[in-house]
């Protein structure tokens, strides 16, 4: 298994390389309007998680056909990563221009269809 540098939501740490995935330690903290929040208090809920590391209103909005199903945080960190879509186990599931796909069809992937998508 490979493993390399993936992130840093307050702290660096190293990630697995799964199947272009990668485990982001619960530990990890992210600065949040609420102040320092670490991962595994976001993910308590046992939702996916949309961090939007860099204002990406556009992302947010993208996200919002899913808000019965998806939690929308916005944080700062000193990383590169504009967002990342976070499953409830922790996996990262999407990172714009990395996995090659724009987030809706991640979630429609992960979370099925959107409610603004719905017939």
């Amino acid at each position: 298994m490979e493993r390399r540098q993936l992130t840093r939501l307050g702290l660096t740490f190293a990630a697995i390389a799964v199947a272009s995935s990668a485990i982001i330690p619960a530990s990890a903290t992210a600065g949040t309007a609420a102040g320092r929040v670490r991962l595994a208090e976001l993910l308590r809920a046992g939702r996916p998680l949309l961090l939007d590391l860099a204002g990406r209103d556009d992302l947010v909005q993208v996200a919002s056909g899913w808000a019965d199903r998806l939690d929308v945080v916005r944080a700062k960190t000193d990383h590169e990563a504009e967002a990342l879509l976070v499953r409830p186990d922790g996996y990262v599931a999407w990172v714009p221009g990395v996995t090659g796909h724009p987030l809706r069809e991640s979630l429609e992937r992960w979370l099925g269809t959107g409610a603004a998508e719905s017939p």
